[in-house]
């Protein structure tokens, strides 16, 4: 069901560089206000991956799947930010760094477009219930766009269900 992207993904940090990168929108219901919000997902290719990392080591290319999805993101950037704000510019001021209590971390992350409240990578991204891995199951729907910039970002990598990776790839095609 899962394409993993690395053992032990919920512990490797990883650098992406890539031109290759696919924003994920998906709505859920806010916790706070009751209302539905959507919430961006970045999914990378493996091979955009310059530095794996877990507890100060370093990871062979040898098990990589096609693609994971960066959460806990600590650092994003392109060539400029205005590449980034005009592609998604309706979503980019509900996307941003701030603190998780559930994780006691800072990261780049979702908020309520409504009241603001915080969506920790935790809740949304955790699997095997990830939100972009039940998404299409429960016929709310994934829209994937290719970002059309290089993206330099580190967080930590999650696996990705098979029907995302199939989207993307047909997407791409």
């Amino acid at each position: 069901m899962f394409q993993t992207a690395r053992a032990g993904t919920r512990d490797a940090m990883v650098t992406i560089r890539s031109s290759a990168c696919w924003v994920g929108r998906a709505r859920t219901v806010c916790f706070s206000c009751v209302r539905l919000s959507d919430v961006l997902g970045l999914f990378c290719p493996a091979d955009g991956a310059i530095d794996w990392s877990r507890s100060g080591g370093s990871r062979t290319p040898s098990d990589a799947s096609k693609y994971f999805q960066l959460t806990f993101v600590r650092r994003i950037s392109a060539p400029t930010l205005e590449d980034i704000v005009h592609f998604y510019a309706e979503d980019i001021e509900h996307l941003y760094e701030d603190h998780d209590a559930r994780c006691c971390d800072r990261y780049v992350m979702n908020h309520c477009r409504h009241c603001g409240a915080r969506f920790s990578d935790v809740q949304l991204f955790a699997p095997p219930q990830a939100l972009f891995n039940r998404s299409v199951a429960r016929g709310n729907g994934i829209s994937l766009q290719r970002l059309p910039v290089l993206i330099f970002a580190t967080g930590r990598a999650a696996p990705v269900a098979d029907h995302v990776v199939a989207a993307i790839l047909g997407a791409a095609s």
